[in-house]
């Protein structure tokens, strides 16, 4: 039986669940207790960590069956883990950084409206993710990498991203940014 997933970062945008998905769905206004949400080190882009006192605002999306799980889990790339949560008192799936990378979530908060004026655009160009996911079979060879780094708490982490060609004749591949 298909189950509800929260977003709570760029899957919250109709294009962004058209691009990865291939269409959009019904969605309402949801709320997720225990975590807070904050921008990922070096990233326009957020991730959860776990934090008993603070609720973090999105949206659950209903009508996802298995292949778009399937995409959702390649949209997401490894550095992040499906895990099921209570949203509203009722089992959803939701993605957040995987506990060895959830040091990366900084304390800035992630506004969707900033997102949107600011980093949406850049965003949707940087990440091969879009042209990989959205065809459902596209593969991308990196072209190029560059870093940026960040000090949290006074540590140093240093992200590798890397710019996409999409060949149509091979199997998809996992495409989010890794982590040095």
């Amino acid at each position: 039986m298909p189950r509800p997933v929260f977003v709570y970062g760029t899957l919250m945008l109709a294009e962004v669940q058209r691009s990865v998905c291939g269409r959009t769905f019904d969605a309402r206004p949801a709320t997720l207790a225990g975590f807070v949400r904050g921008v990922v080190a070096g990233e326009r882009y957020p991730s959860l960590r776990p934090d008993a006192g603070a609720v973090v605002e999105g949206m659950l999306l209903e009508g996802i069956d298995d292949a778009t799980l399937a995409r959702l889990d390649r949209y997401e790339g490894d550095r992040y883990e499906r895990i099921e949560v209570a949203v509203d008192g009722a089992p959803a799936w939701v993605w957040m950084l995987t506990e060895e990378h959830r040091g990366l979530v900084t304390d800035e908060a992630w506004d969707l409206q900033r997102f949107v004026a600011e980093d949406l655009e850049r965003f949707s160009a940087e990440y091969p993710g879009f042209d990989c996911v959205s065809g459902g079979y596209r593969y991308c060879s990196w072209l190029a990498t560059r870093s940026r780094t960040a000090n949290i708490g006074g540590r140093t982490i240093t992200a590798m991203f890397r710019r996409a060609q999409v060949d149509d004749s091979s199997p998809p591949r996992a495409h989010r940014p890794s982590f040095q």
